[in-house]
Parts: C-alpha cells; structure tokens; sequence
C-alpha cells in the first residue's frame, strides 16, 4: 500500500489502508495510512485525434489517472461521459468513437465526477487522389501561348465532392459501393469489382488505406510483421504498427471445409468472433439509432488461374447497439450471434438480360441470366460456368 523511506518520507503505491511503524530503542509507535487516488484527469489514446475524411473515425480511449499521473484502477472511477465541444466539427458517442463531421479544430471532452479534461481534435481532409482536367497532352506551338488546367481533390468518404454531376455518372455498374465518378478519380475499374485482383475488394481496400489498383496484400505496409491482406481480413489498421492491439481489436476467423461432394459443389463454413458493434446516431431526425450494417465478402477464383479477378457475392447484416449507461445496453440480436445462409450471399450487380448484346462491356451469365464481368474475361467465365 505505502513505502517509507529512512528519513520518515511515506510514498504511496496502491489503494488501500496499512500502519507505518517507528521504532527508537525499546519503544514502538504506528501511524495509519490510507492510500485512496482521486481523479485529477485523463489520459487519452489517440491525442490529438487527426482525421483526414470527413466520416472517417477513431476509437478514444481515457485512462483515469491521479495528480502524480498514476493510472487509477479500473472499477475505482467510472467510466467518463463523453462530449463534443463542436459536434458541426467532430461529433462523438458515449462509448468514445469519434466521427469527422466538418474541417477545423475542437476538443473532444470526458468528464469523471468533477473532473473534465479534453484532448485536441483536428479534421482536415487530405486528397486521396488528385485528377487533372484538360487535354491529356498539352502542345504549345509560341512562346507565351498558354491553357488552362484544372484540378480537383477527392475525399473517398464524401460523395458529393467528386465531379458526379451527371446521372451516369452515379451509376455503379460494379455494384461494389463506389460510384463510377468516384472510381475514375481513385483510378479502380467501374467495371471489377477487385481491380488489381489480389482478393481484396476495391471498397474495402480504399477504406482501410492499401491501394485498390496494385496488388499489395502480400506487402506489409507498415512493418509491423503482418501483411496487408491479412490485416484488412483482421480488421486492424494495415497503415499503422498496431501489433500490440491486436489480441483486443482483431477479428477471427473459423474457416472448414465440408465433408463431401455436394451436387458437384466443395462447400466451405466459416465464422467471424470479435467484431465490436459501436453506438450510432441516427441519419435523420426521429430514424432509429445505433444501427451497425455488418458486410462479409465472399470471393472465389478458378483453381488454375488464381489470379483471376475472380466473383464476389456479398453478404450483410443489419445490428443495433445502444449503449444506455448506467441502463442495460440495448443490443440485437441478443445474443450476439447472426448466422448466414447460402442464398443470404447476392451478386454485386444483378441486372437480368437474355443476351451478351444487353450488357454493355459486360456478358451475360447464360446460367442465372444476369450482366456480370468485363467481355474481356468471357472465356474465364464461361469455363467456370461450365465446370461448375
């Protein structure tokens, strides 16, 4: 509990209550000591907060601690409530995400009993890819001759600050999130729905920070030992050497195959643990809050060509999480366990045709009648059809 020096100087070390003794010749005397840390602030995780999109977030984490900035034990204080000092900035929940709304600074506040402390939060969007307007090649015949170029940023998580102004210009004719407008200025194919084929879908790769357009899942970005593609299937930051929070962040996998044939089918079962579902703000006025939209992607090439750009079908669950303190949390489904079926897995794109001629720069599946994949790859699929 307590430490005592020669010279009489007592030094606290945990909570709790103990007696420090005096002793001169034949004589003892004690005193009680009681060691009790009060909060005198926070410790945050991340600080400051940066963020470069707007919707782009970051998890907090405030660790209590005493005026000696000793880390108070957990269950001593409670959990701090947390506030936004300008949500038209950064807003944040009461479990401590903290979401990019606008460009500025503000603070980010937790508040413990009569303690508020608060940690810098900056959001300033940096372009993730700059695209030139204006003649590919620029040929000046006279000195003092001259054109003008513009150019335009893009931030992947707001969509209106992509040239998307024309309705074809928001198709999405790959049906894997991004619109054709942003795919041209992030420079991935509207057409693949994994442009640089390595097994990683373009949405996801854009989100987390590896490149959609090169194949880098057997990079390690960050040299943290782990590689892109298994970080991102992990659901860790392939940006960032976060080995050390791994073990509390990372998703799981259970991945088996299944004894037999099944109607000349080799069927897999797998499972997901330790996906962390976060309290939301509604999208609207009086729309339901904490909704958390759960995507699984599922890709397979053939077994002789692995490095096809492959067929993906996507799988999504709608959760919900309340946190409600100090009220039971609200959560659904309860248990916590959301199970999937084979037909719960659709085609990205499933528009119905009869013939190659109705898909542009696509073909038609002459199976399930639908446009799938670039002419270019038709013999791919259409061997794939014909040997499943």
């Amino acid at each position: 509990m307590a430490s005592v020096n020669a010279s009489g100087r007592v030094t606290a070390n945990r909570n709790g209550s103990t007696e420090v003794f005096a002793v001169v010749d034949n004589d003892t005397a004690s005193v009680g000591v009681s060691v009790a840390q009060r909060l005198a602030g926070f410790g945050f995780e991340p600080a400051p907060v940066i963020l470069n999109s707007l919707g782009e977030t970051a998890q907090l984490d405030a660790t209590p601690r005493d005026a000696g900035d000793a880390e108070i034990p957990s269950g001593v204080v409670p959990d701090p409530a947390w506030s936004a000092a300008n949500p038209g900035i950064a807003s944040v929940t009461s479990e401590g995400l903290v979401t990019a709304v606008g460009n500025g600074e503000t603070y980010i506040r937790a508040a413990g009993l009569d303690i508020v402390d608060s940690v810098r939060t900056e959001v300033r969007q940096v372009a993730a890819r700059v695209s030139i307007f204006g003649p590919r090649a620029i040929e000046l015949d006279a000195i003092g001759d001259s054109v003008r170029l513009s150019a335009a940023g893009f931030d992947a998580l707001d969509p209106d600050d992509a040239d998307c102004s024309l309705a074809l210009d928001r198709l999405d004719r790959d049906g894997d999130g991004l619109l054709d407008c942003e795919e041209r200025f992030i420079g991935t194919s509207p057409e693949l729905f994994d442009t640089d084929a390595d097994g990683l879908p373009d949405p996801v790769e854009f989100r987390s920070g590896t490149n959609p357009v090169w194949a880098d899942a057997n990079v390690d970005m960050d040299f943290d030992g782990s590689l892109n593609g298994n970080e991102v299937a992990w659901h860790t930051n392939p940006t960032l050497n976060d080995a050390a929070q791994f073990s509390k962040y990372a998703y799981r996998y259970k991945f088996r195959k299944l004894a037999g044939i099944f109607d000349s089918w080799v069927c897999y079962e797998f499972g997901v643990d330790n996906i962390t579902l976060v309290g939301t703000s509604s999208l609207y006025p009086g729309a339901p809050e904490g909704y958390n939209d759960i995507m699984v992607y599922a890709g397979q090439v053939p077994q002789d060509d692995p490095d096809d750009y492959g067929t993906f079908r996507v799988a999504c669950a709608r959760t919900r999480y309340i946190p409600r303190y100090p009220e039971p949390d609200v959560k659904y489904p309860p248990s916590g366990l959301v199970k999937f079926k084979q037909r719960d897995f659709k085609r990205p794109v499933a528009t119905r045709c009869a013939s190659d001629e109705e898909c542009p720069h696509h073909i038609c599946d002459p199976r399930d009648h639908v446009c799938l994949v670039p002419r270019a790859l038709s013999s791919q699929l259409r061997r794939r059809v014909r040997d499943s």
